[in-house]
């Protein structure tokens, strides 16, 4: 038992195909610009599916279990990972009494990632203490002998992965999830095996630290803004770096002098980079039939086919013209 009221590790049996972190390691590589750099634009266009879901962690839950779409903080009409990339589907919403909230998705395998994975979107802090309290300060939920969300989120890891195996297989695990939500994510990637993290603006408190004996074999992308008001202590470091299974990239997606550290404007920029970049023509890095591209317009332009396309956030850019 540690002092941060970890418990010691409990490892998932079974094994997990080898395409799930291929899949993603492939993402990080045609992220770069020679060997030792990278696009901005191609960043986004690889990893704005999980920026989005980990905006979409943030929207209320209707009672028949849906995601609201029309709320202030939450996602817009028509700006969810359904519009983006409707292989990935909803399964369920998890919440906690400690403040834990997690979205599950689940994806068939098919010929671009030839394994079956789940996602798990974790939601960053919210209104309320509780997030602080078994969240982003655990060590006070410890101090009362309190669940924090770290031990919650591993428990309940635990069973959906379970759930969705088949036989000795279980399908491969990507974790996102913005601030708090990020550091929970990376958290799993170093726990658990066949499980890697995509996170935005993460929090610094990850406890992986406590983790015995911690996982290796995972990759962790950590997306950070550069600008990000939370994160200047951390902005000396290189806009791009790669240490064995980490690997961060620093971008600046919204103008300075508005607060940065919000995952609504950060996920919202990422497709609109994309279609910024293929509105210049020739000069973009990425190509035109990259599937990338008409997935950043249909969530950011909107579905000429939704009624709602007029509420999209892009319905007055000129890039979606």
């Amino acid at each position: 038992m540690s002092d941060r009221g970890l418990s010691r590790l409990d490892v998932i049996p079974g094994t997990c195909d080898a395409a799930g972190i291929e899949w993603l390691d492939r993402k990080i590589l045609n992220s770069h610009v020679g060997r030792d750099d990278y696009s901005s634009n191609k960043v986004a266009n690889e990893f704005a599916l999980f920026a989005v879901a980990s905006e979409n962690a943030y929207a209320e839950v209707l009672d028949d279990g849906v995601l609201a779409e029309n709320i202030p903080r939450g996602s817009k009409r028509g700006f969810l990972v359904k519009d983006y990339d409707p292989r990935w589907q909803l399964l369920q919403r998890l919440h906690f009494e400690n403040g834990l909230s997690f979205d599950v998705y689940y994806k068939e395998e098919d010929a671009e990632l030839p394994a079956s994975a789940m996602m798990l979107a974790i939601r960053g802090t919210n209104e309320g203490a509780d997030d602080w309290i078994y969240g982003n300060i655990p060590w006070i939920a410890s101090l009362f002998s309190q669940e924090t969300q770290f031990e919650t989120l591993r428990k309940e890891f635990q069973k959906i992965v379970v759930s969705k195996g088949k036989g000795q297989k279980r399908p491969y695990v990507f974790a996102t999830g913005h601030s708090l939500g990020g550091a929970l994510a990376r958290h799993l990637a170093e726990a658990y095996p066949c499980t890697s993290a995509v996170v935005f603006d993460a929090s610094p408190i990850t406890l992986e630290t406590t983790l015995t004996p911690r996982m290796l074999g995972g990759l962790v992308i950590d997306i950070v803004e550069r600008d990000d008001e939370l994160r200047v202590a951390t902005n000396w470091l290189a806009d791009f770096s790669r240490d064995n299974d980490y690997v961060k990239f620093r971008l600046n997606p919204v103008s300075a002098g508005n607060f940065q550290h919000s995952e609504t404007g950060f996920a919202v920029a990422l497709p609109r980079y994309v279609l910024d970049c293929r509105a210049r023509g020739g000069s973009c890095e990425i190509k035109d039939s990259d599937p990338g591209v008409a997935r950043a317009r249909a969530v950011y332009c909107g579905n000429p086919k939704n009624s709602d396309i007029k509420k999209s956030y892009g319905v007055n850019d000129l890039v979606c013209r």
